[in-house]
């Protein structure tokens, strides 16, 4: 017979109270450590966008504990990202346009064909195809002489 039991939950199952929302400070803090401050190039660090929003850095760390804040710090530097990506499209672009360097338009039109069908998923010419690779090598093997099956010749003893 069992010991241990498991335990009910007394709590309801839909929390009562809704998640507290982000301060706006904070929001500014993960805004100016993904985007920075006047040069978007240039994301601050810590302690200089904790001053530039107007929050001590103790209350920040203890900020970014939470779930929600770091999911909205996340999706902050999703949104950065695809803002890159747009923008080394048109670097792209403008190397493969403008350079001397044969090498560097090569590579820099082999990249943007690798990003203009990157999100198709029934392309089949993707460099990077997860799996197992198979390499079936042929080798030759030396045959081996061929074997004489015919009867040896009998001798009577008559016929000597």
């Amino acid at each position: 017979m069992a010991e241990f039991y498991p335990i009910a939950s007394i709590g309801p199952r839909e929390p009562d109270k809704r998640p507290r929302p982000i301060p706006a400070k904070i929001k500014a803090v993960c805004h100016f450590l993904v985007w920075g401050d006047d040069d978007p190039d240039k994301p601050l660090d810590l302690i200089p966008a904790c001053q530039a929003a107007g929050v001590t850095p103790f209350v920040m760390r203890r900020y970014l504990d939470r779930p929600a804040v770091i999911a909205h710090l996340r999706s902050e530097q999703r949104k950065r990202r695809e803002v890159d990506i747009c923008g080394s499209s048109a670097a792209l672009k403008r190397v493969r346009d403008t350079s001397q360097n044969g090498i560097a338009i090569v590579a820099a039109c082999r990249a943007l064909n690798e990003q203009l069908g990157g999100d198709d998923p029934w392309r089949t010419d993707v460099a990077d195809a997860r799996g197992i690779t198979l390499r079936i090598i042929h080798q030759q093997t030396p045959q081996p002489a061929p074997i004489d099956i015919t009867p040896p010749k009998v001798i009577d003893a008559g016929e000597q």
